[in-house]
């Protein structure tokens, strides 16, 4: 284990001394019925064995299974486990929204459904987080997953720390344990695409990470495809870097440049052919050269009229300020401030 900077002492919080930590998990699941029962009891076991309060948010991105009803099961024998079932599937990052929102803990810990991040690393992130960090993030020194898609992630992780002007962290992911104070700052935020790892960097405050394996999924199949992933991508690129304005910037200089440099260097022939210093041999002329050229301009041209519209889209929707999820259903979530009443250690 390593932290990526040196941590501090923490000062303790009101009443924390007390009473024991409080922890929220916040899972999002969508249709992950084979794992749930496995998840609860090793999420469980790891809050136990820390000696700390805990309470698990489950948020049901509308699974099509039996997930809602194993949840419901769960909150009915530990009322610890609560669920916020959404209206409609909204995505990932959002359904960890809506879990952060409801979150009352003295920390947050995020986490996949599917055990890829383990949840027994809660004791080696609360114990940087009890040195002073605000935020303890997973990063992932190994993974079990196809080569395709471990180059995939490899790449689009040092593209965003490269043309990011945020420090974004390196092959962390949504794995990560969150101080209060770090949640209700981003609580404040109105974001339509939100990109948690991104957020949590925008923040600040002092953070570090905690190495581990990424094991592969237990049970079930993915839910992240190809173009789920890369809509992530593009949507991390799109909120915390301007790589692509510059781009189109940039390539557009260099293409002016070329075009003039061959201008200059046609104009100058026909001068010194005149002058009988060169001669220019007659070329037949045709048309597919000017007609390559003229078409690769104007595909250049609506690459970044695309990227444009993209921009403009997310400022079309986030001026709407519609809500980035609607609740459906809420099972063991109260609106009441008094969380000395539930979070008990043991169901």
């Amino acid at each position: 284990m390593r932290t990526f900077e040196d941590v501090g002492i923490r000062v303790p919080v009101r009443g924390e001394a007390s009473r024991p930590t409080l922890v929220t998990f916040v899972v999002p699941v969508f249709n992950e019925s084979e794992c749930i029962r496995e998840l609860y009891e090793r999420t469980r076991g790891s809050a136990r064995a820390c000696a700390v309060r805990y309470e698990i948010i489950f948020v049901n991105d509308r699974s099509t299974d039996g997930t809602l009803a194993l949840l419901k099961e769960l909150h009915t024998r530990d009322g610890n486990v609560k669920v916020i079932t959404l209206s409609r599937n909204f995505g990932h990052q959002v359904a960890i929204t809506a879990g952060l929102r409801h979150a009352r803990g003295d920390c947050v810990l995020v986490m996949d459904g599917d055990l890829q991040d383990p949840p027994e690393l809660l004791s080696g992130m609360l114990e940087l987080w009890r040195r002073g960090n605000r935020v303890v993030f997973g990063v992932r020194r190994k993974r079990k997953e196809p080569w395709f898609k471990k180059c995939c992630y490899f790449l689009f992780y040092r593209i965003l720390s490269k043309f990011s002007s945020l420090p974004i962290p390196q092959d962390a992911g949504d794995f990560c344990l969150m101080d209060r104070r770090v949640v209700e700052e981003l609580k404040k935020l109105r974001e339509d695409r939100p990109f948690l790892r991104g957020l949590r960097s925008w923040v600040g405050f002092r953070q570090a990470g905690i190495e581990y394996d990424r094991p592969g999924r237990v049970r079930g199949r993915t839910k992240y495809s190809l173009s789920k992933l890369l809509k992530l991508a593009f949507d991390g690129w799109l909120s915390f870097s301007d790589i692509f304005l510059r781009l189109s910037t940039i390539l557009g200089l260099a293409i002016s440049m070329v075009s003039f440099t061959y201008g200059m260097y046609i104009i100058v022939s026909i001068l010194l052919a005149r002058m009988g210093v060169i001669e220019i041999h007659h070329v037949p002329s045709g048309w597919t050269s000017l007609a390559c050229f003229i078409t690769f301009l104007f595909g250049i041209q609506f690459i970044f009229m695309g990227i444009l519209a993209e921009y403009i889209g997310r400022i079309f929707v986030q001026v709407k300020q519609r809500p980035a999820y609607i609740a459906d259903e809420l099972v063991g979530i109260h609106e009441e401030s008094d969380i000395d009443q539930c979070c008990n250690t043991s169901p």
